[in-house]
Protein backbone atom coordinates (compact mmCIF):
# COMPACT_ATOMS: atom_id res chain seq x y z
CA UNK A 1 0.00 0.00 0.00
CA UNK A 2 1.22 3.61 -1.26
CA UNK A 3 1.43 7.02 0.88
CA UNK A 4 -1.52 8.19 -0.77
CA UNK A 5 -3.65 4.65 0.05
CA UNK A 6 -2.61 5.15 3.46
CA UNK A 7 -3.62 8.92 3.10
CA UNK A 8 -6.66 7.74 1.55
CA UNK A 9 -7.65 5.35 4.48
CA UNK A 10 -6.87 7.97 7.42
CA UNK A 11 -9.11 10.59 5.33
CA UNK A 12 -12.07 7.58 5.59
CA UNK A 13 -11.39 6.93 9.22
CA UNK A 14 -11.75 10.85 10.14
CA UNK A 15 -14.77 11.38 8.27
CA UNK A 16 -16.48 8.53 9.63
CA UNK A 17 -15.34 9.54 13.04
CA UNK A 18 -16.38 13.31 12.48
CA UNK A 19 -19.79 11.89 11.37
CA UNK A 20 -20.53 9.58 14.47
CA UNK A 21 -19.70 12.51 17.01
CA UNK A 22 -22.02 14.46 14.66
CA UNK A 23 -25.08 11.54 15.40
CA UNK A 24 -27.78 13.12 17.33
CA UNK A 25 -27.78 12.75 21.13
CA UNK A 26 -31.01 11.59 22.06
CA UNK A 27 -30.34 10.27 25.76
CA UNK A 28 -27.01 10.24 27.73
CA UNK A 29 -26.09 6.82 29.67
CA UNK A 30 -25.64 7.83 33.47
CA UNK A 31 -25.71 4.25 34.80
CA UNK A 32 -25.84 0.29 33.67
CA UNK A 33 -24.73 -1.01 30.09
CA UNK A 34 -23.12 1.43 28.22
CA UNK A 35 -22.57 4.29 31.14
CA UNK A 36 -20.93 7.46 30.24
CA UNK A 37 -22.26 6.86 26.36
CA UNK A 38 -24.42 8.86 24.51
CA UNK A 39 -27.84 7.22 22.94
CA UNK A 40 -28.52 7.95 19.37
CA UNK A 41 -30.65 6.35 17.09
CA UNK A 42 -30.30 4.82 12.83
CA UNK A 43 -31.62 6.26 10.18
CA UNK A 44 -34.70 4.38 10.48
CA UNK A 45 -35.04 4.33 14.11
CA UNK A 46 -35.08 0.83 14.64
CA UNK A 47 -31.56 0.21 16.32
CA UNK A 48 -30.09 1.97 19.24
CA UNK A 49 -26.31 3.59 18.70
CA UNK A 50 -24.13 3.89 22.24
CA UNK A 51 -21.96 6.55 21.20
CA UNK A 52 -18.50 7.18 23.48
CA UNK A 53 -16.77 10.35 21.68
CA UNK A 54 -16.03 9.39 18.82
CA UNK A 55 -16.65 5.60 18.43
CA UNK A 56 -19.88 3.59 18.35
CA UNK A 57 -19.24 1.10 21.16
CA UNK A 58 -22.69 -1.40 19.99
CA UNK A 59 -25.41 -1.25 17.71
CA UNK A 60 -28.19 -2.76 19.35
CA UNK A 61 -31.50 -3.31 17.27
CA UNK A 62 -34.86 -2.46 19.82
CA UNK A 63 -37.08 -5.17 18.59
CA UNK A 64 -34.43 -7.86 18.61
CA UNK A 65 -32.41 -6.66 22.31
CA UNK A 66 -34.84 -4.71 24.07
CA UNK A 67 -37.10 -6.29 26.14
CA UNK A 68 -39.19 -3.08 28.21
CA UNK A 69 -38.49 0.17 29.20
CA UNK A 70 -39.60 2.48 31.76
CA UNK A 71 -40.01 6.50 32.48
CA UNK A 72 -39.45 7.61 35.68
CA UNK A 73 -39.70 11.58 36.46
CA UNK A 74 -38.67 13.59 39.26
CA UNK A 75 -40.34 16.84 37.92
CA UNK A 76 -42.03 16.78 34.20
CA UNK A 77 -42.35 20.59 34.94
CA UNK A 78 -38.78 20.93 34.83
CA UNK A 79 -38.44 17.96 31.90
CA UNK A 80 -36.42 15.61 34.12
CA UNK A 81 -36.78 12.30 32.90
CA UNK A 82 -34.93 8.60 33.19
CA UNK A 83 -35.22 6.06 31.24
CA UNK A 84 -34.74 2.79 32.57
CA UNK A 85 -33.81 0.04 29.46
CA UNK A 86 -33.92 -3.48 30.42
CA UNK A 87 -32.60 -6.27 27.99
CA UNK A 88 -33.66 -9.55 27.20
CA UNK A 89 -30.32 -10.87 28.96
CA UNK A 90 -30.97 -9.24 31.94
CA UNK A 91 -28.56 -6.26 31.71
CA UNK A 92 -29.88 -2.55 32.58
CA UNK A 93 -28.80 1.01 30.98
CA UNK A 94 -30.10 3.76 32.52
CA UNK A 95 -30.19 7.11 30.67
CA UNK A 96 -31.37 10.87 30.99
CA UNK A 97 -33.37 11.84 27.75
CA UNK A 98 -32.71 15.20 26.35
CA UNK A 99 -34.78 17.74 26.47
CA UNK A 100 -33.68 20.88 24.98
CA UNK A 101 -35.01 23.89 27.02
CA UNK A 102 -33.46 26.69 24.58
CA UNK A 103 -35.20 24.99 21.20
CA UNK A 104 -37.68 26.85 19.97
CA UNK A 105 -37.22 29.55 22.48
CA UNK A 106 -38.58 32.08 19.41
CA UNK A 107 -42.22 30.81 18.63
CA UNK A 108 -44.82 32.47 19.79
CA UNK A 109 -46.57 29.88 21.46
CA UNK A 110 -45.83 28.02 25.17
CA UNK A 111 -47.11 24.88 22.88
CA UNK A 112 -45.04 25.37 20.36
CA UNK A 113 -42.06 25.98 22.35
CA UNK A 114 -42.92 23.17 24.37
CA UNK A 115 -43.03 21.02 21.28
CA UNK A 116 -40.02 22.43 19.56
CA UNK A 117 -38.27 21.36 23.35
CA UNK A 118 -39.62 17.70 23.27
CA UNK A 119 -39.53 16.60 19.66
CA UNK A 120 -36.25 14.65 19.64
CA UNK A 121 -37.46 12.68 23.14
CA UNK A 122 -40.25 12.10 21.53
CA UNK A 123 -38.62 10.77 18.85
CA UNK A 124 -36.59 8.49 21.02
CA UNK A 125 -39.62 7.45 22.87
CA UNK A 126 -41.49 6.26 20.23
CA UNK A 127 -38.82 3.98 18.61
CA UNK A 128 -38.47 2.63 21.66
CA UNK A 129 -42.32 2.29 22.58
CA UNK A 130 -43.24 0.96 18.87
CA UNK A 131 -39.99 -1.56 19.17
CA UNK A 132 -40.21 -3.51 23.03
CA UNK A 133 -42.31 -6.86 23.57
CA UNK A 134 -43.80 -5.60 26.82
CA UNK A 135 -44.75 -2.20 28.01
CA UNK A 136 -46.58 -1.33 31.46
CA UNK A 137 -49.52 0.33 31.75
CA UNK A 138 -48.02 3.14 33.74
CA UNK A 139 -44.85 3.58 31.24
CA UNK A 140 -47.77 3.48 27.74
CA UNK A 141 -49.22 6.90 30.20
CA UNK A 142 -46.31 8.04 29.96
CA UNK A 143 -45.09 7.91 26.95
CA UNK A 144 -48.70 9.44 25.59
CA UNK A 145 -47.45 12.38 28.07
CA UNK A 146 -44.52 13.15 26.34
CA UNK A 147 -45.63 12.51 22.61
CA UNK A 148 -48.71 15.24 23.90
CA UNK A 149 -45.64 17.67 25.18
CA UNK A 150 -44.36 17.41 21.65
CA UNK A 151 -47.81 17.69 20.04
CA UNK A 152 -47.98 14.53 18.40
CA UNK A 153 -50.73 11.47 18.32
CA UNK A 154 -50.58 9.04 21.22
CA UNK A 155 -49.05 6.12 20.71
CA UNK A 156 -51.13 4.01 22.77
CA UNK A 157 -55.06 4.08 23.04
Amino acid sequence: MGFLDKMKDVGKGALKSALIMAARPYANVYDGKHKHCKISLNTTNEKLMFIKVSTIKEECEIKENIKTFSVVSDDDRESFYAIHIKYNNGESTYAHPIVDKQRGSALPSAEERLAAQYSDMSVFIEALAKGVSELSDETKLWVNKIMRFANKPDIFK
